[in-house]
């Protein structure tokens, strides 16, 4: 079973928790071989899962003691849920630095963006570079804006690998290569953010899934925020800025809310 299949069940069953302190102990003994099964022993989902107990703090009467014990059951209830959380963080996390052969079988998450093309349109079946780059651009700010992570160009949502061969075509009249498509997805990088941003804030890599070739940007974890320019329906660019929410790149257009991010993500910037 997967990460993620773990998980999940355990976070239901946690949630949906009403049984007695034993139960409890065999929900705290499962998260403790999901951790040990997919952490290294130094990472922090141990620090976390060490402060779960089930035990009431402190020494009461006997008569109060099994109210005391009512009420841990509670609290570790809410504990498990703590670690839950942190627990998918930390293996999201964990995937921006791994090979594709890994990556691929996770979901789209927080740190994790699958895009089909970067100048195909599969849809209308022609060459549209400025409207496939700019939903690239999209991604790759949010990812910036947000925590970081791994846009693989290529790849449908479902994990379907498509390869990179359509983007290629597009190129030199159809005998286009490798080059082209890093040349081009580079040149978007710089005239979007900076010279400095191509060369410091992401890694562009080339791998294949039998002969299908894929690209990997991993996008680290801005240290200032970037906007970009995208057009709106009538035609006119327009400066958006992009946040991960969930799997998915969403722009913030109210003001107040645009402060208050950028005020909690880039406390030092000015």
């Amino acid at each position: 079973m997967s990460f993620y299949s773990e998980i999940d069940n355990l976070l239901i069953d946690v949630k949906t928790f009403s049984g007695d302190d034993s139960d409890m102990k065999k929900l705290i003994q499962r998260s403790k071989l999901l951790a040990q099964s997919f952490f290294p022993s130094d990472n922090r989902v141990f620090q976390v899962l060490g402060k779960v107990s089930i035990e009431p703090k402190g020494i009461y009467y006997p008569e109060m003691y099994e109210k005391e014990k009512i009420k841990a059951v509670a609290n570790c209830k809410e504990s498990l849920v703590n670690f839950i959380q942190v627990a998918k963080d930390q293996f999201e996390r964990s995937l921006v630095d791994k090979p594709f052969e890994e990556i691929i079988k996770h979901d789209e998450s927080q740190l994790l963006e699958f895009k089909s093309t970067l100048c195909w349109d599969i849809k209308n079946s022609k060459d549209d570079k400025r409207m496939m780059g700019e939903i690239i651009m999209k991604s790759i700010s949010a990812l910036s804006n947000s925590e970081g992570g791994v846009l693989l160009i290529g790849v449908k949502d479902d994990q379907t690998i498509l390869g990179l061969s359509d983007d290629y075509k597009t190129f030199k009249n159809g005998s286009g290569n490798r080059d082209d498509f890093e040349l081009h997805l580079t040149t978007l990088l710089v005239n979007n953010f900076s010279k400095t941003f191509a060369k410091d804030n992401l890694s562009i890599e080339f791998t294949k899934s039998g002969e299908k070739e894929i690209c990997l940007v991993r996008v680290r974890k801005g240290e200032t925020p970037y906007t970009i320019k995208v057009y709106d329906k009538s035609g006119q660019q327009k400066e958006k800025y992009f946040i991960r929410v969930n799997n998915s790149s969403r722009d913030i257009d109210d003001l107040i809310e645009f402060a208050r991010y950028i005020r909690k993500r880039f406390p030092d910037w000015n």
